[in-house]
């Protein structure tokens, strides 16, 4: 019994370090196929810069937003790949575009404008940096502004956020989208990439709807939610 246990307990071991090594590969697959991207396109954007590294961060931007941690170039296009609307009938608005890898894609994929919003001044200033030197593509605008009392513009949009704030500015983001959408009713889809709060969110009107799909290689999984317009 005991021989059989110790046989268990390092099959148990190996089985994790496997787990890990092929973890640490992804990611180091993903980390360069990023760079590879920013190499292409001219721009940085495979940075994970967290908020105690942002020089004059405010208490205000502290209590509210999360670091600077790009979503994959797989894992977005897979997302994009996905969609089952037009999105030329559509405005991309990026919650948190950081230094602006997700409206970058985006452009690939013709939606018929593209607007990244981003409330850290130093991500914001990166972002447009990148954009000014890109060679993406498409119809693309960087504002600095709160996603939590932005004027969300009155046509079909679609919202992609991932992770970009703790849960009581996320409950505040959810609130303005539902007034925004009360007020003028239209065509919506929200695209949650790594869906913490994603109870939060189907308590929500226009979360009615929405189906749940793997990330790239199993890796960060999203949510595409929709009003029934």
């Amino acid at each position: 019994m005991k021989q059989f246990l110790k046989k268990f307990k390092i099959l148990r071991f190996i089985k994790e370090k496997l787990r890990l090594t092929k973890r640490r590969i992804l990611l180091t697959k993903l980390k360069v196929e990023g760079l590879l991207f920013d190499a292409k396109h001219g721009v940085i954007t495979e940075q994970k810069i967290p908020l105690d590294q942002v020089s004059g961060i405010s208490q205000e931007e502290n209590n509210t937003l999360l670091g600077h941690d790009p979503s994959s170039v797989s894992c977005l296009r897979k997302i994009f790949s996905v969609i089952d609307f037009n999105p030329s009938d559509y405005h991309f608005i990026d919650i948190g575009s950081g230094l602006g890898r997700t409206v970058f894609i985006a452009s690939e994929f013709g939606f018929k404008k593209i607007t990244g919003i981003e409330f850290c001044e130093e991500f914001y200033k990166k972002g447009k940096e990148n954009l000014n030197r890109s060679s993406s593509k498409g119809p693309i605008e960087l504002v600095k502004a709160d996603a939590l009392l932005y004027d969300y513009p009155d046509e079909a949009m679609v919202l992609f956020l991932y992770n970009p704030f703790h849960k009581e500015a996320m409950t505040a983001l959810i609130k303005n989208i539902e007034a925004s959408l009360r007020k003028s009713p239209r065509p919506f889809r929200m695209i949650y990439l790594n869906p913490r709060f994603h109870d939060l969110i189907t308590e929500a009107e226009f979360a009615s709807d929405f189906k749940s799909f793997e990330g790239f290689q199993g890796y960060t999984n999203f949510i595409i939610y929709r009003n029934n317009l």
